[in-house]
């Protein structure tokens, strides 16, 4: 396990550099900012999405704060590896991340596919997390969940795009689509590499999550229970 990381922390989503942590076969990349805090608040991104998917207005708001931790999980944007067909392996290299980081303890926010990972993350490793944040997600498939929108499964289906940004996380209306516009203009203001839209090998692996049932059924949020008693105890 090596790591390469710098004690200052730069000031913005815009100007971090990219920087590298190796955790077994896997380089992942990562970039790390803002107002040092004793725990870090980690995103997870969402399908098809790479750190540079997430907003700079959004990042700079919470760096104000406390320290900002966006990476690349296996396989996807800048980052090493193969991209896995579960969700659980997706956790276990998210895990493999944060321990090359030596982190004792985090908050982790998880958006969409991120929050799936970030449920397996914290009950396999409760002790870790210390506050858990689920955007636009749910618990998985099983008895009394919904399944996805099969618009949105054509449009996630498609070659990532600006437009294909657009249709899946914003109203067809005026306002919203202006919102959208304003949003991918500011992902346009970073300096230096970026890779905003995910392709390659890793997106029909992400891909066939949405279609692969589980292993077997289960009841939605029955990890909650578990991880409350845990935390209890």
């Amino acid at each position: 396990m090596t790591q390469q990381d710098e004690s200052k922390q730069p000031e913005s989503a815009e100007t971090t550099p990219t920087r590298f942590v190796s955790a077994g076969e896997v380089r992942f990349a990562y970039r790390r900012f803002g107002n040092p805090s004793a725990t870090p608040l980690v995103f997870l991104q969402h399908f098809r999405g790479s750190m540079d998917n997430w907003d700079p207005a959004l990042l700079n708001g919470f760096a104000q704060d406390r320290t900002v931790i966006t990476f690349d999980n296996a396989g996807i944007g800048f980052s090493s590896g193969e991209v896995p067909d579960n969700v659980a392996a997706m956790a276990q290299h998210a895990l493999d991340f944060l321990d090359a980081l030596q982190l004792g303890q985090v908050d982790l926010l998880g958006f969409s596919l991120g929050g799936y990972i970030a449920q397996h993350l914290t009950l396999n490793r409760p002790q870790l997390v210390r506050r858990l944040i689920l955007a636009g997600t749910g618990p998985g498939k099983g008895e009394g969940t919904q399944d996805l929108n099969p618009t949105i499964l054509d449009a996630a289906s498609l070659p990532p795009s600006p437009n294909g940004v657009l249709q899946l996380f914003f109203e067809p209306t005026e306002t919203s689509q202006a919102a959208g516009a304003a949003f991918l203009q500011r992902l346009q203001t970073r300096a230096g590499e970026r890779d905003p839209f995910l392709t390659g090998p890793g997106v029909p692996f992400t891909s066939r999550f949405f279609i692969k049932p589980p292993p077997e059924p289960h009841e939605p949020w029955s990890w909650c229970s578990s991880f409350c008693e845990q935390e209890a105890s």
